[in-house]
């Protein structure tokens, strides 16, 4: 007999959560012109005032190209600016501006709400069992990457 761990898909699944999230805080923050691909930037900088463009894309996981151009939208929009750095003037620190920060708590009440939302029928205790076991399969999914990325090239016929 199979089982139904067996008969799921693990990647279908957190796919399909995956998608539904990016909806759900796509529709909250729609009136203030951020998407559910920027907002982790906003906050992002708000945790690391000054950071430069190159760390975020690494913090993020995001290609320089991609980023450069979700933070170009976010400038237009006066969430952020890009300011020299000091000692180093083709480096930019981003910051975010006074209509960046007001719209923080928006952002923070929406990914607040995406919680609630998804763990509306977990018990505490399973809502952190559910973090715990996350924390393991992204863990193993880095490690896997990881390995890929610094390995030897595979050889095929």
């Amino acid at each position: 007999m199979v089982n139904d761990s067996q008969e799921r898909s693990l990647g279908k699944q957190i796919s399909h959560i995956s998608r539904n999230i990016r909806w759900m805080i796509q529709h909250e923050l729609e009136s203030c012109g951020v998407g559910s691909g920027t907002h982790f930037f906003l906050h992002l900088i708000e945790q690391h005032p000054g950071i430069t463009q190159n760390e975020l894309s690494r913090k993020t996981d995001i290609d320089k190209a991609t980023a450069a151009k979700g933070l170009a939208r976010l400038e237009q929009k006066g969430y952020l600016q890009r300011i020299p750095d000091v000692e180093d003037g083709r480096v930019r620190r981003l910051y975010l501006t006074d209509a960046g920060w007001a719209i923080m708590p928006t952002i923070q009440a929406t990914l607040g709400r995406v919680t609630e939302v998804c763990s509306a029928d977990l018990s505490r205790e399973e809502l952190d069992q559910l973090f715990r076991l996350l924390d393991r399969v992204e863990a193993a999914l880095g490690h896997y990457i990881g390995h890929r990325k610094s390995g030897p090239p595979e050889h095929t016929k």
